[in-house]
């Protein structure tokens, strides 16, 4: 009898880079409302905008800070 793959193989007995469903998500209200889904590494921070891409020394800005009441409570 044949044994098919996904019956032999887990996600756990593997660990690859890239495989489908490793990235855990969380849900942020977007800017006119809605709900958008980002990953739960940016849930505390964001990238900015191209008008808030310096600060006021010049240096460039890599992450700001996402306000808490952006987070959607599950």
């Amino acid at each position: 009898m044949e044994v098919l793959w996904s019956q032999t193989n887990t996600l756990e007995d593997i660990d690859y880079m890239g495989k489908t469903g490793t990235t855990k998500w969380g849900r942020v209200k977007g800017r006119k409302g809605n709900v958008i889904m980002v990953p739960e590494a940016e849930l505390s921070h964001k990238r900015p905008g191209p008008a808030q891409r310096y600060t006021s020394s010049g240096a460039k800005r890599k992450k700001i800070a996402r306000s808490p009441k952006a987070l959607v409570k599950a």
